[in-house]
């Protein structure tokens, strides 16, 4: 049986853009499908956006928003970034706590066999215009989508 390892961040724009399609093919073939959350790349290298030329952030966005247009994908900036970043400067804060409590969840979810189901679920929310993604039952009603019961993750 053919295996698709599934690498995924919650901040990434193309990750949500790439998301509706790979459950798509998990779906549709008859395919292995291991879903692994990892960490942005901002907390993996957080000097990454100071290092990196200003106008990097910008055209990423500005490259995601237009790819989602081309998709038919509904996009937004998340609102708030799931990552504490100071935009101006790229500097990242230490402390990241809404990241770490969504890969607390997604972890959870890869655990219970869901991890692709939620990702997705909380990606819609993040990524897709929600105000205020991470209050009220936004979250618990994506893992709820993805066949999981929030209060277990």
């Amino acid at each position: 049986m053919a295996r698709l390892d599934i690498y995924w961040s919650f901040r990434s724009p193309y990750s949500y853009l790439a998301i509706d399609r790979l459950a798509a093919i998990a779906e549709e073939y008859d395919v292995e499908t291991r879903f692994r959350p990892v960490r942005p790349l901002a907390m993996r290298e957080p000097d990454f956006f100071v290092k990196n030329r200003p106008q990097f952030l910008p055209y990423l966005l500005k490259d995601a928003f237009r790819e989602g247009q081309r998709l038919g994908v509904p996009i937004a900036p998340p609102r708030p970034d799931p990552i504490r970043m100071d935009l101006a400067t790229g500097k990242v804060a230490a402390d990241q706590p809404l990241m770490d409590w969504l890969m607390g969840l997604a972890i959870s979810a890869v655990d219970a066999g869901r991890g692709l189901e939620f990702a997705r679920a909380a990606a819609h929310r993040i990524w897709g215009g929600v105000e205020n993604w991470h209050e009220g039952k936004n979250i618990p009603d994506a893992a709820d989508d993805a066949g999981l019961e929030f209060a277990k993750l």
